[in-house]
């Protein structure tokens, strides 16, 4: 009677490992199809970043030759935040060569909407949402540190 016992007990803890196993590998193929989906979501933030600070040295300099003593307001109604140093007009030409950029690689026609002021890691930024211009919904967004222009996610 006991080894019937005893063998009952294996077979129920080998198909106990196998139910471990297979769970374990079907898990890993669903993360790397997420790890995958990251690193696209990923390269494309990088790429959003480096055209914005590339864009904002650029501005810059065009902006100290140009500009006057008197400053023009192109805030379009939007009350910013007296110690934030980018107009609005600014901001916008940042997350429209972001988006631009951004989204090259595709077939989507969007456009970043203002989405309001947040302090992010410790940092003054503009939100931006980037909408598709056909159905209006969301696909995006983003924000644009204050100080120095630069996207970030």
């Amino acid at each position: 009677m006991e080894n019937r016992y005893l063998i009952i007990l294996g077979i129920l803890a080998v198909i106990l490992v196998a139910f471990i196993s297979l769970g374990l590998y079907f898990s890993d193929q669903n993360n790397s199809e997420i790890n995958n989906l990251t690193n696209n979501i990923t390269s494309n933030n990088s790429d959003l970043n480096n055209i914005v600070n590339n864009s904002s040295n650029v501005n810059t300099k065009e902006n100290i030759k140009t500009n006057s003593t008197s400053k023009v307001n192109n805030n379009k109604g939007i009350k910013i935040p007296k110690d934030y140093k980018l107009s609005y007009t600014e901001a916008m030409n940042y997350a429209k060569k972001a988006t631009k950029h951004a989204f090259k690689n595709t077939d989507m026609d969007v456009y970043p909407k203002f989405g309001g002021f947040e302090t992010v890691y410790g940092k003054k930024s503009w939100y931006f949402e980037v909408r598709d211009k056909k159905t209006n919904k969301w696909v995006d967004g983003f924000f644009i540190d204050d100080n120095t222009g630069e996207g970030f996610i």
